[in-house]
């Protein structure tokens, strides 16, 4: 998931963007004239003409300027764009959520350690187990086979008997071990509960802030 952009601040654009107002407005401009009229009948006499000067109308940026009039209002327009996007960013229940989410987000990735930190020590504990099974049944029957050598035995069918039946011992416990640790994992799964921050607190201040976009936007 791509992490979205924050904007500027509100006030850094709001002062740049001034600056930008300001410096357009400090540009030498040139009136500009409605062009004159010619009028008959004037004074009562059908044949009178009287010709009307051109009137201003107003003021427009010098030519020589127009160019650098264009890039600076390119500028404030885009700027424009930029603080109204900075705004909605940082109104007050847009602000909310995103405390919402930091917190949920950071409440989900504590719970997901805390999780696999029982799940892993529940599989170290029965690694171990499983060694200290290996290795008591392999000394029983290093001791057995020692017991059967001393007494003259070693080479009769006594001792791969006895091999057999500690290895058969030896299976079993780890199958019941294994069995143990399944239960273990699945009793923790079953009963795992997480804690998250109150979604509800966060509805009910987004409705003091007239929000009513729900939370389609939100990472659950």
């Amino acid at each position: 998931m791509t992490t979205p952009t924050t904007p500027r601040s509100v006030a850094d654009i709001q002062a740049e963007l001034s600056a930008l107002q300001n410096q357009l407005g400090g540009l030498p401009t040139t009136n500009v004239y409605q062009p004159g009229t010619t009028r008959t009948g004037y004074g009562g006499n059908a044949t009178g003409i009287r010709n009307l000067p051109n009137q201003p109308i107003g003021s427009r940026v010098s030519s020589i300027y127009q160019g650098q009039a264009t890039g600076l209002q390119s500028q404030i327009t885009a700027l424009q764009t930029e603080l109204a996007a900075s705004q909605e960013y940082n109104n007050p229940a847009n602000t909310a959520i995103r405390g919402y989410q930091t917190a949920y987000d950071e409440a989900k990735a504590a719970n997901e350690t805390r999780y696999n930190d029982i799940l892993g020590r529940i599989d170290a504990t029965t690694d171990q187990q499983a060694a200290d099974i290996r290795t008591g049944y392999g000394e029983a029957n290093a001791n057995a086979q020692q017991g059967l050598a001393r007494t003259g035995l070693a080479n009769t069918t006594i001792a791969p008997t006895l091999r057999t039946g500690y290895q058969r011992e030896m299976h079993g416990a780890l199958n019941r071990n294994a069995d143990q640790m399944i239960q273990t994992r699945t009793g923790v799964m079953e009963r795992r509960t997480d804690g998250y921050p109150d979604q509800n607190s966060l509805m009910s201040l987004l409705q003091t802030y007239g929000h009513s976009g729900g939370l389609t936007g939100m990472r659950w």
